[in-house]
């Protein structure tokens, strides 16, 4: 993103980001927008506006979830790939949760990491950062077979940087019945 001395702002996208929609939900709700989009959200005023901006450009997204249930098996085992955009490794912050337990990465504390990932139910599999202009994440969670629960409920907190006061929080689920559904997508506050 980049802005100019006349208060325009300039977009680009590559990659997987670009399969998201919410830049465009953006531009269509907002100020100069023609508001065509049944899907757009509204915005109450200007700060609204610019923290869903940020929102969308800063936020992590789902690229692709799976389920699979292996014959013999005692656990199923749920998958998702988010992208990060602006991942750094020496600046984000990365904490996610599966089903409320960590899944073994929390960027703030790198002592825990490595027993956290050896845990044999939670596991942050594999943290790409050749993108250009992000990363993608790699999570797997296993879900034993004697419980009620035939899904997962992922939490990922994320900070591009810290700049960033407040995180972006995405929740979403992964199951035997749905590939993908998102419940929450939170934008920071002031």
């Amino acid at each position: 993103m980049s802005c100019y001395k006349d208060g325009s702002i300039a977009l680009a996208y590559s990659g997987e980001a670009a399969k998201d929609d919410d830049i465009e939900k953006w531009l269509d709700a907002g100020t100069f927008g023609k508001r065509e989009r049944l899907d757009a959200p509204t915005y109450a005023n200007l700060s609204e506006e610019l923290d869903a901006l940020g929102y969308a450009v800063h936020a992590p997204k789902v690229i692709e979830t799976d389920w699979k249930d292996p014959l013999g098996w005692p656990h199923y085992r749920a998958e998702a790939r988010i992208f990060l955009p602006g991942y750094d490794m020496t600046t984000s912050h990365l904490k996610v949760l599966a089903n409320g337990n960590p899944v073994g990465y929390d960027s703030n504390n790198a002592a825990n990491h490595k027993k956290a990932c050896s845990h044999e139910n939670y596991l942050v599999t594999h943290i790409d950062t050749s993108e250009a202009d992000g990363a993608i994440a790699a999570l797997r969670h296993y879900q034993p077979k004697d419980g009620d629960a035939v899904q997962v409920l992922f939490e990922v907190r994320y900070r591009p940087s810290r700049d960033f006061e407040k995180e972006y929080v995405l929740h979403f689920i992964v199951s035997d019945t749905k590939d993908y559904e998102s419940d929450e997508q939170t934008i920071p506050g002031p």
